[in-house]
């Protein structure tokens, strides 16, 4: 699979920088990819990797790398020499501008000649402001890795002049900031911009390289001017930053600004023009990147493509103002069902595709009968999800990614048609999942009515079902309570004399979920149990998703391994590529602890056990999960059979991290097998 066009790795040499490299890799996350407080945010995410160890750096995972070194003060002192030679063979094979050194400490200053590439110096000289005028440094070089001919950005600010003075000037401090920063001069052109310059004066210049800064006041909406200039902005597929600095109140709100991004003044122009400079480049980071989708997913080469989600204004006077069938692709996420409706109706034959949902054009190629607004109809998928211990470690991904992943997926599988089982608790938290889902299935419900989908949530019997959130769409499948699953458990209620230790109730839980649905997803997951009362782990005799793949085997069902996050589903993906038994499926492993062996006597000694199947060890679960899957994988035609993916394909899916290529590969292999099944 094509790979992206775009990495950013953010990397550390001694442990003593990992902390540094982290945090500036989390900030470029938040600024690039997505809000970190907000795992459903709109717009195109720039793949950023948190704090690389040097030797797990991937030079060739994008078709554009850059690599950001954080160099502290021990790396200075005791590697200086190697680390040196080691930025030296970076740069020479990716080139000029891929990489960005960033020395922390003052034992840098007397050997920073030395270090190849762009030096971000601004943390060592910069007398305040150091991490934005550090972020502010990477985006602009990132900006000039692209923009080969060195050209800067053109800057429109555009405001009514009668609120001037009852905003304290803001339009002209936003010009005047970027006429004097140093990385505003670099980023933007500034040349002859005037803050009473129409954008309509402008529309013989190379737009496509230019930024709208929307001051909106109060006046602003009802000026013909304003109006006109954001207006011009969607037709001309400029990137627009609106910069709200309400005073008493707007009596005519603007059409044109409804899905731009919003920030509130607050007398900061800077805070302003950094923003300015992302909008660019999330936007020519999609540009490029939409390329890759249409060659990936097959679509039409005069699919049309815009920076962000369309709304009526582009059917009316935009890009969308035609009455032939057209293709648009824009950003993730896709719309809610009830939008998609309303732009339908005023544009019947506007037919509007995302990254992570142009999978369906695939269906041209099994079933033309098919609904393409809900292919997976009908379709139950599991997702079997946790944290995973491997977050946060030297490979560069953190929790956030397992999330932003988990989100993409879940959304594209709600989005069409199908619904998600999961087997969980109602907990809120950083690590919670159900919260995320839900939300999903609000947002891609259709209309009240209309086949209405419901998260569905399975709870083994000895789980307490009393926290169940009102009014929310769940399903709940408790097998002590509910009387359509209860009947299919095999364990004697909870409570009884000689009840059966707790994990063994999962394991039933397991068994009856995988009657119920059609498929599964599995991501990350814990490695490790607990090794101690109240310790960290899971509390089962093996790992869960290990359980839960292994079930789906037994079944044939198709199974889905996103294994590139590590965890459970990382060993499940090693035992799928035939790889030997890892020490963490090793019953010698874990029965030296005390705590561990006390509770596995129990579990192994227990007769609902055998009444359940499961394998004697750990040991044997792993070989099961090994026979089957190299079973199921010894060629393309059994593959496909399988999970509809070929053998390269589930390959792949084993291996990325890349949201856009699971979403697509789930995808792909589930429409497959729902148009072999009909």
């Amino acid at each position: 699979m094509k790979r992206p066009v775009l990495l950013l790795q953010t990397v550390y040499f001694h442990e003593s920088d990992q902390k540094e490299a982290q945090r500036l890799g989390n900030d470029l996350y938040d600024k690039l990819t997505r809000p970190i407080d907000d795992p459903l945010a709109h717009g195109p995410g720039i793949p950023v990797l948190a704090g690389v160890k040097a030797e797990a750096v991937e030079t060739n995972a994008a078709d554009t790398v850059v690599i950001i070194p954080v160099l502290g003060n021990l790396t200075g002192d005791l590697m200086k020499h190697k680390v040196v030679d080691t930025l030296k063979r970076w740069h020479s094979y990716l080139g000029a501008g891929h990489l960005l050194p960033v020395p922390l400490s003052a034992n840098w200053r007397d050997n920073e000649n030395e270090l190849p590439g762009n030096k971000i110096l601004a943390v060592l000289y910069a007398k305040e402001d150091a991490h934005r005028l550090t972020l502010d440094e990477i985006v602009l070089a990132v900006m000039q890795l692209w923009e080969t001919q060195r050209r800067n950005i053109n800057l429109f600010i555009s405001h009514a002049k009668d609120d001037i003075a009852a905003t304290d000037e803001a339009a002209k401090k936003i010009h005047s900031f970027v006429t004097i920063d140093t990385i505003g001069k670099s980023f933007f052109d500034t040349g002859d911009l005037r803050p009473s310059e129409s954008l309509g004066e402008k529309l013989g210049e190379e737009l496509s390289q230019s930024v709208l800064i929307l001051v909106r006041t109060d006046a602003y909406s009802s000026r013909e001017w304003c109006r006109l200039e954001a207006l011009l902005a969607k037709q001309n597929g400029i990137p627009t930053l609106i910069v709200e600095i309400p005073q008493r109140r707007e009596l005519l709100s603007s059409p044109y600004g409804g899905n731009d991004p919003i920030m509130v003044w607050d007398g900061n122009p800077s805070r302003v023009i950094s923003q300015a400079m992302v909008e660019w480049l999330r936007a020519a980071f999609f540009c490029r990147e939409a390329k890759r989708i249409i060659e990936i997913t097959n679509l039409p080469k005069d699919v049309a493509i815009a920076i962000r989600q369309p709304g009526l204004h582009d059917i009316s006077h935009g890009p969308l103002q035609s009455d032939c069938a057209q293709l648009f692709l824009h950003p993730d996420p896709e719309l809610p069902a009830a939008v998609r409706r309303v732009l339908k109706a005023a544009h019947p034959r506007l037919h509007l595709v995302t990254p992570t949902t142009a999978f369906r054009s695939f269906l041209s190629h099994c079933d033309r009968s098919a609904n393409v607004a809900s292919p997976l109809n009908g379709m139950q998928v599991a997702m079997s999800l946790l944290a995973t211990s491997d977050a946060d470690t030297s490979a560069g991904f953190t929790h956030n990614h397992v999330v932003h992943a988990t989100v993409c997926i879940a959304r594209t599988l709600i989005s069409a048609g199908a619904t998600i089982a999961y087997g969980g608790d109602f907990r809120s938290g950083a690590n919670a999942f159900v919260p995320l889902l839900v939300q999903l299935v609000l947002t891609y419900n259709p209309p009240a009515g209309e086949n209405e989908q419901a998260l569905h949530i399975y709870q083994a019997a000895i789980v307490s079902s009393d926290d169940l959130p009102p009014n929310l769409p769940i399903e709940l499948h408790h097998l002590g309570k509910s009387p359509g699953v209860a009947v299919e458990a095999l364990l004697p209620k909870p409570g009884l004399p000689d009840e059966p230790p707790s994990p063994l109730y999962f394991s039933d839980m397991y068994r009856v979920v995988e009657d119920h649905v059609s498929a599964r997803v599995v991501l990350g997951g814990q490695t490790e149990p607990q090794i101690e009362a109240n310790g960290d782990g899971y509390a089962g005799r093996y790992p869960g998703i290990v359980e839960q793949a292994w079930r789906s085997l037994q079944t044939r069902k198709p199974l889905y391994v996103a294994g590139g996050f590590g965890g459970a589903a990382g060993l499940v993906a090693d035992l799928a590529e035939g790889k030997e038994t890892p020490p963490k499926l090793q019953d010698a492993t874990w029965m030296i602890h005390d705590f561990y062996a006390q509770n596995a006597a129990k579990f192994d000694a227990h007769l609902e056990r055998k009444r359940l199947g499961l394998p004697e060890r750990m040991d044997d679960l792993a070989d099961a999960v090994r026979t089957l899957a190299r079973a199921l994988l010894k060629d393309d035609c059994t593959s496909t059979a399988w999970n509809g993916l070929t053998v390269a394909e589930n390959e792949t899916l084993f291996r990325t991290r890349d949201p856009v290529a699971l979403t697509i590969l789930i995808s792909k292999g589930l429409l497959r097998v729902a148009c072999r099944q009909g």
